[in-house]
């Protein structure tokens, strides 16, 4: 039986992305910028903690698959993060209703839904920089036919993990020592929450993913947000209805400290990347889609990279205004 540290955080936001929801659509924006409609209503899902558990038992030749999975993550992604100085979370973060069993989200390879949260105190860290890495943990779990999928046997799972990493370059006032990485809240932060639903975002294409990047490089998209999650305000783009969003942009990131450096890693059953996602502000958003024509806003998505390969920060999103 699975074990619980069931923690009373208890968080006003949407359960998935709202692109899935029953009242929302998933819509293809010109030059692949993916976006939203507004979702209806506003849902209180509950986190919880659960060390390496399961969402629901399995048997046979599918549990030895997750099994030789869990055990390849952990080798060739927690472990050499690990060793550069992340300490990993015990527990990983879901939700106690799984969205895909209420329709308010896409199912995942083998049901189960989560995130790992990896935290690298800044004085582990030769910059100084105290940095929160969250990562889903379940899309590259091995796709599970009687769930409706048909696995793509060149990949484990969806081929892909999504991870987001955020550091705080600015103290906050009256704090003598204030290490982001120490007070970070993954049952209470707004970036669990973003990290969740750009993660469902994503999930929506399986792995479509796989042939959007490979054509366009680096992909745009905007999510909803809710006041209630305190998002910081220079991210968020306020629509005249009120409608709220933040927007990033998502590719293979070749930071030097991801065990992925941009490219595959072999599981036992195929291979899968990490999909990083960096947050952007309305300014910058409206930078890249008024570059001109398609191939103006593909390449301006790609320089936007390219300057951050640059400048070393890569796929870290700094939360200072």
């Amino acid at each position: 039986m699975m074990m619980r540290a069931i923690y009373s955080a208890s968080l006003m936001c949407s359960t998935s992305v709202h692109a899935f929801s029953r009242d929302a659509a998933f819509r293809f924006k010109p030059h692949h910028h993916l976006r939203i409609s507004p979702a209806v209503g506003e849902i209180t899902p509950t986190y919880y903690g659960v060390v390496k558990g399961r969402t629901r038992a399995l048997s046979g030749a599918m549990s030895t698959m997750v099994d030789r999975t869990h055990e390849a993550r952990d080798e060739s992604v927690y472990e050499p993060l690990g060793n550069k100085g992340y300490k990993i979370d015990p527990m990983v973060v879901g939700k106690i209703v799984n969205p895909a069993l209420t329709g308010d989200g896409p199912m995942w390879p083998n049901m189960r839904q989560a995130h790992k949260v990896l935290r690298l105190c800044g004085k582990r860290n030769r910059s100084g920089e105290s940095r929160v890495l969250v990562v889903s943990d379940g899309l590259a779990d091995p796709c599970d036919p009687k769930l409706g999928f048909d696995p793509d046997t060149k990949l484990s799972g969806f081929g892909y993990e999504v991870l987001g990493e955020f550091c705080r370059s600015t103290k906050k006032k009256n704090a003598a020592d204030d290490d982001y990485s120490a007070s970070f809240q993954p049952f209470g932060g707004w970036e669990t929450m973003v990290a969740d639903k750009i993660t469902q975002h994503a999930a929506i294409a399986p792995t479509q993913i796989h042939t959007q990047m490979d054509e366009w490089g680096v992909i745009s998209a905007e999510i909803q947000i809710f006041d209630s999650w305190n998002c910081p305000d220079h991210f968020v783009k306020v629509y005249p209805n009120d409608f709220k969003t933040i927007a990033c942009l998502l590719f293979w990131s070749r930071a030097p400290w991801l065990p992925t450096g941009g490219e595959a890693l072999s599981f036992p059953d195929g291979s899968f990347r990490l999909l990083c996602f960096r947050l952007v502000t309305p300014e910058q958003m409206a930078q890249i889609m008024e570059a001109g024509d398609e191939d103006d806003t593909k390449q301006a998505r790609i320089d936007v990279v390219k300057g951050w390969e640059t400048d070393g920060s890569h796929h870290v999103t700094d939360i200072s205004p």
